[in-house]
């Protein structure tokens, strides 16, 4: 037995040394993996247009990643040493130079370029780096070499064959990274049997009756952008933020400070200006972009919300802080993330320097805002992680003193009435281990379904803490948009969410909708807000209560959308207490029958959760008897008759917010039904607002194999469903909503389901 496997492995010695590549082939695949690799590093750094020194640091990661790997194959030849038998055949075998190349690239490209996917991913990329350049290589070198005459026919065959291998992986593989990836079906359109009539308005997306200005305003000596520096129309001073941001230290930010001209102690105040051409005063709004490429400068991207703006009679500012932004000097310690950290709060608070600066100019002679600035119609808005500082900002505002440092006090107190955030982040800055509160503020928050960035719906849990006092005007509202990404709400940002080479290649582009058509929503969206709250047009409120009534300007997308304000009691929020049975209005009870599931519990999202409470009913075999209800009989004498008085209003309506729980194929519809003490019941489908579609799901890259473990890619997205008692009463004459005792939710119309029901109230 001993002799038969001695001849067998000798055997297999000779075949391996006749099939094994010479000298020339391992030579030509090492330079043919460096050649892909520079090639990749290149197009990145071309990619990175206008990073200055971004060549140069590349090539020095190149060389350190081959010192790199020449560093692992000696702790590598020190394991060979001790189980060399085993490992013969799998690194010795390979030629000192390729080896070295072959674990430096692998290191660097799932170091570098493949981080923020998943392993099979990162192994993936590595391994076609590794084939495509080892195949093509040898091939090229040994041809190029004239040994094609002392080639052996077997070697001739390997040449041919590895290089059409190494030309057909490439080209696949080439083909697969320009694919924009596989369709998606969109989410069903429901509008609802209800005869809603369009605003007797004028569509807030068209342009106003004002001439548009332009300006910008900065330091003046900016060494990276010219409009901030010597071509710089107003010139402003400096402001410190050293209290407020972390990790610009170390050689990542000497790089920065190097890069930028400035460090945390002299931040400029840098603003794209659009406004009216009139004597004012006008409204003034300021909007911040995300954490973008710094090098890659996003605040001109919303030129055409200022446009927009102020034509119709508004100043906006993009604001400048690319400086905050990651960028290629982050990536120097390829074992550690260096960009900055713990910086939103440094975000907020600098667009609160912005409107000091502007309360100077507008206070101040010789500039052209001299008495035009209407310092009491203020909003902040953001994108991304500038959505957050939005809310920040506004949150400041309202302080004595910077949460962080008590000592540090401040007294901004500008008119901030209104806060709007394009696809927020939210939880970069937590204030006592808790997310930023907004009282008495009006809050519109958009985001799209398709987001590849921001992929939980984070501006739902700042909906979430916006609050009123009862008797205030303001209102808050959150848009879900099917097909919208994260990009295209700033023109700069384009297609690939979070994607740079080679990373935006693996993403799903193929069913997000044209740009025009998603700036086309946020002209709408935020133009209407905008003039509701800081011009106070009150009739585009109703456009946020039921989109439908606007429908005409929008795209033909689905929408989830939820409204409310401070004429709003509410029945039951589930945030109260753990028992199933008792609800938030006093008195109140909750009842259910014949449901699959009976649950209260947080909310969750893709990341994380919505920081909210709702109730989940399941139930199989649709009946009249499968429901869930909110019982008023035993409710408080005092306030129950505070409530008949408020559902005497023409207006008065039943509110509830849905949200699907768990992925499907069809919409849901249910049967809604309330029933007054006389024993009278009205009913209406919960089609006669909109049917419930299933839950938004995307993956954001092109295959689920290329994701990261343990990632969600569908949460509940609720939508407020408003039934006017009026219709009800259209349907049931008899029945009196003053009289009020019982509001069920009958699971009648779909065999099956499991929702999300939430902050069931009356509205006036």
């Amino acid at each position: 037995m001993k002799n038969l496997f001695r001849k067998f492995k000798m055997r297999i010695h000779r075949i391996a040394s006749v099939l094994w590549p010479g000298e020339q082939a391992w030579r030509g695949a090492a330079w043919g993996v460096i050649a892909v690799y520079t090639l990749m590093l290149l197009t990145f750094a071309l990619s990175q247009a206008g990073g200055g020194w971004t060549l140069q640091t590349l090539v020095a990661i190149m060389a350190f990643g081959l010192v790199l790997g020449a560093l692992t194959i000696a702790l590598v030849d020190l394991v060979v040493m001790v189980v060399r038998a085993l490992l013969d055949l799998f690194v010795r075998a390979f030629p000192g130079l390729y080896r070295a190349v072959a674990v430096a690239a692998v290191i660097m490209v799932i170091a570098f370029f493949l981080s923020g996917v998943g392993p099979f991913a990162q192994g993936i990329g590595a391994l076609v780096v590794l084939v495509v350049g080892s195949m093509l290589g040898a091939a090229i070198w040994t041809l190029s070499r004239g040994a094609w005459s002392t080639l052996t026919r077997v070697h001739r065959v390997q040449v041919v064959v590895g290089g059409v291998i190494g030309v057909t992986l490439l080209a696949a593989t080439l083909g697969w990274y320009l694919w924009p990836g596989p369709d998606v079906s969109p989410l069903p359109i429901h509008a609802g049997t209800e005869n809603v009539a369009s605003l007797p308005l004028e569509d807030p997306s068209q342009p106003g009756p004002f001439e548009v200005r332009t300006l910008t305003y900065g330091a003046g000596t900016d060494l990276r952008r010219s409009e901030f520096g010597p071509e710089a129309d107003l010139i402003t001073e400096p402001v410190d933020g050293s209290a407020f941001v972390d990790r610009w230290e170390g050689l990542p930010g000497q790089l920065r400070t190097a890069y930028w001209g400035f460090d945390l102690t002299n931040l400029p105040v840098n603003g794209r200006v659009w406004y009216p051409d009139g004597d004012g005063p006008f409204p003034l709004a300021l909007v911040v972009h995300g954490n973008h490429n710094m090098i890659r400068h996003s605040d001109p991207g919303y030129a055409y919300l200022g446009e927009l703006l102020a034509s119709r009679g508004m100043i906006l500012v993009s604001v400048d802080q690319n400086f905050f932004n990651g960028g290629w000097m982050d990536r120097i310690l390829i074992w550690e993330n260096s960009g900055l950290v713990e910086e939103n709060d440094g975000r907020g608070w600098l667009l609160l320097e912005h409107l000091a600066q502007w309360q100077r100019w507008h206070e101040a002679e010789g500039n052209p805002f001299t008495g035009k600035v209407d310092l009491n119609r203020i909003a902040v808005m953001g994108h991304s992680r500038g959505g957050e500082a939005a809310a920040i900002a506004a949150a400041f505002n309202q302080m004595n003193a910077y949460p962080g440092d008590p000592a540090r006090p401040w007294e901004y107190d500008f008119g901030i009435r209104s806060v709007a955030a394009i696809a927020p982040s939210d939880g970069q800055y937590m204030p006592a281990g808790r997310g930023t509160v907004l009282h008495d503020i009006n809050y519109l928050t958009i985001h799209g379904a398709y987001d590849g960035d921001v992929r939980a719906f984070h501006g739902a849990r700042q909906y979430n803490r916006v609050t009123f006092s009862p008797g205030t005007q303001a209102f808050k509202s959150a848009v879900y948009i099917d097909q919208a990404n994260h990009g295209q709400f700033n023109s700069l940002w384009g297609r690939a969410d979070a994607g740079s080479f080679p990373r935006d290649g693996m993403l799903n582009l193929g069913p997000i909708m044209d740009e025009a058509d998603q700036q086309q929503i946020a002209m709408v969206m935020i133009s209407a807000f905008l003039e509701a709250t800081l011009k106070d047009q009150a009739g585009y409120i109703a456009l946020f209560r039921d989109l439908r009534r606007g429908q005409a300007w929008l795209p033909e997308v689905a929408y989830l959308t939820r409204y409310d304000d401070a004429r709003t009691i509410y029945l039951a929020t589930f945030e109260e207490d753990v028992d199933p049975i008792t609800a938030t209005f006093p008195g109140a009870t909750l009842t259910g029958e014949s449901l699959t599931r009976w649950q209260e519990g947080i909310v969750p999202q893709k990341w994380d959760n919505q920081q909210t409470s709702a109730v989940t009913l399941g139930w199989h075999n649709a009946s009249d008897t499968s429901f869930y209800a909110v019982k008023l009989e035993e409710a408080d004498a005092d306030e129950l008759r505070a409530l008949g008085n408020s559902l005497a209003e023409e207006d008065a309506s039943l509110i509830f917010s849905l949200a699907a729980g768990a992925t499907n194929d069809s919409a849901l519809d249910l049967t809604v039904e309330v029933l007054d003490g006389n024993g009278v019941a009205a009913r209406l489908p919960l089609g006669h607002i909109g049917l419930l579609p299933p839950q938004p799901e995307f993956r954001t890259l092109k295959h689920p194999l290329l994701e990261r473990q343990n990632m969600r890619w569908a949460e509940p997205v609720f939508r407020t469903y408003e039934f006017r008692f009026a219709d009800f009463r259209a349907v049931a004459p008899d029945f009196d909503p003053t009289e009020l005792i019982e509001i069920r939710f009958v699971f009648d119309r779909s065999a099956n389901g499991l929702v999300l029901l939430n902050d069931i109230g009356v509205r006036w």
